[in-house]
């Protein structure tokens, strides 16, 4: 990432900024009283996936259950890949395997959008509110902008998630 890049609509905001390691942020808000307001802070080191975002699931609402099944979806839902959330209740039996286990499946979700990049990213991405649309949208206005980014090479990582830059960079169209 050379400079920072963003996109937005309505109450929700997707973002990358320059950084010298990979890290993730994102902040979700829903009505529900289970879940309200979360946010999640990560900087990407090599356990960090394992450790702190496998096991999170996607999440659902138990009164949109019946809507997405009648459209086709969610057909390979159960409680054992999804939480369903209900009113004042998780259904789910064993609960949250995260406290914050909703935000960290958000951060999942944009995790494997940006992978779609083609490599590894050298930056930090900011969600709030956003979704897998937002998230693509952003690679898109990142990659039309040529100032926005170049291809580079880590020889090493140094300290927690950070790298240390070779003397030459690719920068993107050459």
């Amino acid at each position: 990432m050379l400079k920072p890049v963003a996109v937005s609509e309505d109450d929700a905001r997707a973002e990358l900024l320059p950084d010298r390691g990979f890290s993730m942020s994102f902040e979700i808000h829903f009505d529900n009283p289970l879940i309200r307001r979360q946010d999640i802070s990560l900087t990407f080191g090599s356990e960090t996936f394992k450790v702190e975002l496998s096991r999170a699931r996607t999440f659902g609402l138990l009164d949109d259950v019946k809507r997405l099944r009648a459209a086709g979806l969610v057909r390979g839902g159960s409680l054992e890949n999804a939480i369903v959330v209900g009113r004042d209740h998780v259904l789910n039996i064993g609960g949250l395997r995260y406290a914050d286990e909703f935000v960290r499946h958000k951060l999942v979700d944009a995790f494997g959008d940006l992978y779609l990049a083609g490599g590894p990213l050298i930056g930090r991405f900011r969600g709030v509110r956003s979704g897998h649309t937002h998230t693509r949208r952003l690679l898109a206005v990142l990659f039309a902008d040529p100032d926005a980014w170049c291809y580079a090479t880590a020889s090493g990582a140094i300290g927690s998630g950070g790298f240390e830059w070779q003397d030459e960079l690719q920068f993107a169209g050459e």
